[in-house]
């Protein structure tokens, strides 16, 4: 058999073959084996008589197959040579982490209810002020003045109003006292913190704010060891006092010392001169 037509049948033969073959490796086959020279083996007497066609043939698609299965190997699934379509790989799923546990936030009580409580006009200091309806109340006797009256938790001369249905009890004072002029009500809160003995009175300003009663008269409201809020109007000032601090358990009924107090004098309202009789200062 010529080499032209051994050539034709190869080519005739994978023709009809499996079409994923690349062509590359198809005609580097055929040129390996056109070119190639045959081994020879010194001591096995030379062979005259030609290889059968089918053997060829055989030896041939033999060769074809791993010469192709390397290239496939070497350039990936045939995608570069019009193969199949690479597939890309699916992506791992990120990992899904939990959401963190989130504090919900302390809600902000606003100001106090102060529906339904009881109005009470003291007659000797001239001032009007509100108590809640389940507390009680005992008017003042005698006037109060600072030298006598300094340690006022105490006093019978403040307009007092008071609960026991909360641990330990709370009272609320309110009361009023002639001052000199040009007395602010930040002053006079010194002054009368100074006069306790208590606690210290260092960086009072500092706990201190503007409030404001509920007729619109502008005063301080300051928290030392107790809450008091003190307002200068002529030559008076008036002051309304809780005798716990900020968070102790008799207040946490109400929310705190502060919301309390805020709530007795939302209701506070002032006469315009106090009433004759009281002291005047010393």
């Amino acid at each position: 058999m010529s080499d032209q037509l051994f050539n034709n049948a190869v080519r005739n033969w994978l023709d009809d073959g499996s079409d994923r073959t690349p062509r590359l490796a198809i005609d580097a086959v055929l040129l390996a084996v056109k070119t190639t020279p045959q081994e020879r083996v010194l001591r096995i007497p030379r062979r005259f008589n030609r290889m059968p066609t089918y053997l060829r043939l055989a030896a041939v698609a033999a060769v074809v197959a791993v010469v192709g299965f390397g290239v496939l190997s070497y350039f990936g699934d045939g995608s570069r040579f019009g193969g199949a379509t690479e597939v890309p790989a699916t992506p791992s799923p990120a990992p899904t982490t939990s959401p963190r546990p989130t504090t919900a936030p302390t809600p902000t009580l606003g100001p106090m209810d102060t529906t339904g409580w009881v109005p009470f006009t003291s007659e000797r200091y001239g001032f009007t002020i509100s108590r809640p309806a389940d507390w009680s109340e005992i008017p003042s006797d005698p006037d109060w003045t600072f030298e006598k009256d300094i340690e006022s938790w105490s006093s019978t001369a403040t307009e007092s109003f008071f609960t026991t249905k909360v641990g330990g009890g709370v009272k609320v004072s309110a009361w009023a006292v002639r001052v000199t002029p040009g007395t602010t009500a930040e002053s006079w809160i010194k002054s009368w913190c100074d006069g306790t003995n208590v606690a210290p009175c260092v960086g009072l300003a500092g706990k201190s704010h503007a409030v404001a009663s509920g007729d619109g008269h502008s005063g301080v409201f300051t928290q030392q060891t107790d809450t008091l809020a003190a307002f200068v109007v002529g030559e008076t000032v008036y002051v309304v006092g809780i005798w716990r601090e900020e968070n102790d358990p008799s207040v946490q009924p109400y929310g705190t010392a502060t919301r309390l107090l805020e709530g007795f004098i939302s209701t506070l309202t002032l006469p315009a001169e106090p009433p004759e009789g009281l002291p005047s200062p010393s």
